[in-house]
């Protein structure tokens, strides 16, 4: 993926916006070959502008599927403790405590 178009640089940040499923190899090639655009002094102006736009973009996903997980695993956690603590409260029940 040497070479881009400035359509190839739209449809890409459409496919991250939209969250389309981009294999995780073809995800790499695409950043990398936006940050090599952005670093190309033979590159214009709005090229570069545009391989920006697209980078801060894939950090946003990034960032949006770290939320995603944290919230998941926050989630899973407290389950766990409501769990444990109902199975305290009914040992405690058992063994005549409060």
């Amino acid at each position: 993926m040497d070479a881009c178009s400035r359509s190839d640089v739209q449809l890409y940040e459409r496919a991250l916006r939209q969250g389309w499923n981009v294999p995780q190899a073809v995800r790499e090639q695409i950043i990398a070959t936006m940050q090599a655009m952005l670093a190309d002094e033979k590159s214009s102006a709005r090229e570069r502008n545009a391989a920006a736009r697209l980078l801060v973009q894939a950090s946003r996903v990034e960032l949006d599927a770290i939320r995603v997980a944290q919230a998941a695993e926050f989630h899973d956690l407290e389950r766990r403790l409501r769990a444990l603590e109902e199975h305290d409260a009914g040992l405690a029940k058992a063994e005549g405590g409060a």
